[in-house]
């Protein structure tokens, strides 16, 4: 048995009507026709590493920072209450707080932002793995 190795390899044909889709190399093409659904969908961004969104919705309960402050990484932040659960958010790297978007006993809605922080750092994001395996145009 001959293993291949899997990447998948997409396009998109100029109309944006249709997706062509490898998953093999060598291996069979795919056309998929795109669907009026998918055109509606709402465009993905690249998140902010330097705010701090909610990701499920619920209630700020306590908050334990303002504007200005400087906060260590692993500084306890703020009480968010969501699905009955208190939960504690601490600040993900070390800065300077620059906006404090919420007050106790706000009720958020899921991504609200609650809180921006400006890293001391530069922040690196995530580098992806070879990506050129899973994205390729066809020739």
């Amino acid at each position: 048995m001959v293993k291949r190795k899997k990447s998948k390899k997409t396009s998109q044909d100029p109309d944006g009507s249709f997706f062509y889709v490898q998953v093999f190399d060598g291996g069979r093409k795919y056309v998929t026709q795109t669907s009026v659904k998918m055109g509606l969908r709402k465009p993905w961004y690249k998140p902010n590493p330097e705010e701090i969104r909610s990701v499920i919705p619920g209630s700020v309960l306590s908050l334990f920072v303002q504007d200005g402050d400087e906060v260590a990484k692993g500084q306890e932040l703020m009480v968010y209450e969501a699905m009955k659960m208190h939960n504690i958010i601490r600040a993900p790297f070390a800065g300077k707080v620059e906006q404090v978007a919420v007050k106790s006993g706000d009720k958020l809605q899921k991504g609200a932002l609650m809180m921006a922080i400006r890293a001391h750092e530069p922040l690196h994001p995530a580098q992806p793995v070879a990506p050129e395996l899973y994205f390729e145009d066809f020739e």
